[in-house]
């Protein structure tokens, strides 16, 4: 009897371990998923914002369809944020993927400035609005290099 439940004992808690280890495998597979899935979606929404301004340069779209594209994409890029503050906000991320989720999070915003001054640049014309988002266009994409170790 007393092989029994040692025997019993023993597979409890190498079944324990062994689920611990998943959910471990298991939270580390879903910040992976988090990660590669964001830094995608900062590089193609960058991507989007620059050929929205492209076409506008180019008379593709007319000032209130530019605007319009641009004014989706910082609602996404804020979204975006909302939700990577919130995985902070929870404690679900510590070390250097908290460092990494942070950059994400600094990325958004740099996009939506980026957007928003282009935005103000279609509206006013002024010089300054073209100057700040070329400053923040610039500053997006080295983050953005960064995250995704572009040009290493």
């Amino acid at each position: 009897m007393k092989r029994l439940l040692l025997i019993a004992a023993l597979i409890l808690s190498v079944t324990n371990l062994y689920s611990q280890d998943l959910n471990k495998n298991n939270s580390d597979l879903k910040l992976e998923i988090i990660g590669s899935v964001s830094a995608s979606n900062l590089y193609l929404s960058y991507l989007t914002i620059g050929v929205i301004a492209d076409s506008y340069t180019k008379k593709v779209y007319d000032n209130q369809r530019t605007v319009s594209f641009v004014k989706a994409a910082v609602v996404q890029a804020g979204l975006q944020k909302k939700t990577l503050e919130k995985l902070i906000q929870a404690n679900e991320v510590s070390g250097s993927d908290l460092e990494a989720v942070k950059k994400m999070v600094d990325c958004y915003s740099l996009l939506a400035d980026e957007g928003n001054y282009f935005i103000d640049y279609i509206n006013t014309k002024s010089k300054d609005s073209l100057r700040n988002y070329d400053g923040k266009r610039k500053e997006a994409w080295a983050l953005i290099s960064q995250i995704m170790g572009i040009g290493k």
